[in-house]
């Protein structure tokens, strides 16, 4: 599969249909994925097993690779920034 990726101006990053952005939080089958950071190469998420999780280390991953992962966890948005 072939990820576009389109940085822009508003701090979100487009990866194919996807769009991150800070304070998204995305439900998957292993859990919730909250996003923290968006960046030019690079997302700062965490992956919680609950909402409301305290102390979790937070991961960087690359837009492609979060698509990705929510594409094959069947990752849909509960909460938009």
């Amino acid at each position: 599969m072939k990820i576009r990726l389109n940085q822009e101006a508003s701090g979100t990053l487009r990866a194919n249909s996807l769009v991150f952005a800070k304070g998204q939080v995305w439900k998957t089958e292993r859990g919730f994925v909250a996003i923290n950071r968006v960046g030019k190469l690079l997302i700062d998420y965490r992956l919680l097993k609950e909402l409301g999780q305290r102390g979790v280390r937070a991961q960087m991953v690359t837009p492609a690779g979060l698509a990705d992962f929510l594409q094959a966890n069947a990752g849909h948005l509960i909460k938009g920034a």
